[in-house]
């Protein structure tokens, strides 16, 4: 038996994955137009970027260290102002804040 789902709660859900998406390519947007401004990034090394962030999107489900791993690079090695990174028990990262 399948389960109702009012118009409306799906809506919701659509209009947030919309916002979601919308709100995740202009934040790429703003990367690849200072990469491109400050650093002289063209289209390839722009591309390669994106799939590069895509690819690392993809690790996040399947790695339960993830989060803890690009801490140690991004905090550690590069010296970056971040906040670490707190997974809950379903490796999920709970806090996704800039310091």
């Amino acid at each position: 038996m399948r389960a109702h789902i009012p118009m409306e709660r799906r809506n919701r859900k659509e209009d947030r994955l919309t916002h979601d998406a919308n709100l995740a390519q202009r934040i790429c947007k703003f990367f690849c137009y200072v990469l491109h401004r400050d650093f002289g990034f063209g289209k390839d090394r722009l591309n390669r970027m994106l799939c590069g962030v895509v690819e690392l999107m993809t690790e996040t489900s399947e790695d339960e260290l993830f989060w803890e791993h690009l801490d140690q690079v991004v905090i550690d090695e590069c010296g970056l102002d971040f906040s670490r990174e707190v997974v809950d028990t379903d490796g999920k990262a709970v806090n996704l804040r800039i310091k």
